[in-house]
């Protein structure tokens, strides 16, 4: 198993130079000091629109303290940073791996994960060639076989054909029309938002999150928000406030 940790710096929480040295230390004796470590910028949304974006100053910063405290793979992250994107050896700071953004630009490993140059032994787990996948994203499939078992079960949604889901990695000749659900947490304009937390029990959403009204523009009938873990801190759906998310094909059933 391989471990990496990231840290979000969030402006006035936690982004003085006292507390990046008291993790930095903390990483180096608690975990050691070939433990990566990630320092990731925050950027404004949801409930924290007042907070502002990390600058990306603040994150170099990070970065050098945490080296400077002794821990050898630092990178910054949610960010355009080449420095903060490399891997280099620790021993002799040759640049072993090149990204950009996640494309891998160059690879200078031996087969055996040391420094061509020096020989030392980079902590990790690599193949003997890197690979290429890159920035892209796993693209949602909905097929023909799903779609058609929605319209048993709710004939009124149907199979009446579905535009443009290439934008969406949806492959439109293997879905049709569905209805859909989000859970709470997700914004969806009219209904519940409140994330399986009663702190929110009466907050409503205003406007639709960005996947929301990508997903109605290609066409999904989007009919309200379901009941979940509270912030999403769980895989059962069980909420003590709102009960288990019932299964819609047998409600007797817990999901």
């Amino acid at each position: 198993m391989w471990v990496e940790i990231t840290t979000l710096v969030i402006p006035g929480a936690n982004d003085d130079e006292p507390q990046l040295r008291a993790l930095a230390r903390w990483v180096v004796r608690e975990l050691g000091t070939d433990v990566p470590l990630h320092f990731s910028a925050f950027h404004p949304d949801h409930r924290m629109l007042d907070v502002p974006g990390t600058p990306l100053s603040t994150l170099v910063r990070a970065r050098d303290v945490a080296r400077e405290e002794g821990v050898r793979y630092v990178y910054t992250g949610n960010v355009h940073h080449r420095q903060g994107d490399v891997t280099s050896c620790h021993a002799c700071d040759r640049e072993l791996i090149v990204r950009d953004w996640y494309a891998i630009q160059e690879f200078d490993l031996t087969p055996d994960g040391r420094c061509p140059g020096c020989g030392t032994a980079v902590p990790g787990r690599f193949e003997v060639a890197p690979g290429d996948f890159g920035p892209r994203r796993i693209p949602i499939r909905i097929s023909r076989t799903w779609a058609q078992r929605a319209q048993e079960l709710d004939p009124p949604s149907g199979l009446d054909g579905l535009d443009g889901l290439d934008g969406l990695g949806l492959d439109s000749e293997k879905a049709g029309s569905f209805d859909l659900a989000v859970k709470a947490s997700t914004a969806v304009r009219g209904f519940a938002w409140h994330a399986g937390c009663p702190l929110f029990a009466d907050q409503i959403a205003q406007a639709d999150a960005s996947i929301v009204a990508t997903l109605r523009a290609h066409g999904a009938r989007v009919v309200g928000t379901t009941n979940m873990h509270e912030m999403a801190m769980g895989i059962t759906s069980a909420n003590g406030w709102l009960g288990p998310v019932p299964n819609p094909v047998d409600p007797a059933r817990p999901r």
